[in-house]
């Protein structure tokens, strides 16, 4: 099982996240570097295909990240479980309205 506590920053960039998170799955050499951001998400989801997991994401500051980030997840239901933390009350309802329909 994979475990991960993974902290988004305020000021939020996608690629400096995604960047980060591979770190966890992924020697990031300058070669990663060089990737788009459609890549790097693709080698994060990819890791996790067939694996189970459960990771804290922690401090979520905007919808637009959120989105970004959802996607970076298979949806396998074999009981993998993604935790958000934020302070604000509209990612709330935008992450509750996403997981009502299926999509995280």
């Amino acid at each position: 099982m994979i475990h991960r506590w993974i902290t988004f920053s305020q000021f939020y960039h996608k690629r400096d996240l995604l960047l980060r998170i591979l770190r966890y799955v992924v020697d990031v050499t300058d070669d990663v570097c060089k990737k788009n951001n459609d890549i790097l998400a693709n080698v994060w989801y990819s890791a996790l295909v067939g694996q189970r997991y459960i990771i804290v994401v922690d401090g979520i500051w905007s919808s637009e990240a959120y989105d970004d980030f959802k996607t970076c997840f298979p949806d396998e239901s074999n009981g993998s479980k993604i935790l958000l933390t934020t302070r604000l009350k509209d990612i709330v309802v935008h992450a509750q309205s996403e997981a009502r329909r299926g999509k995280f």
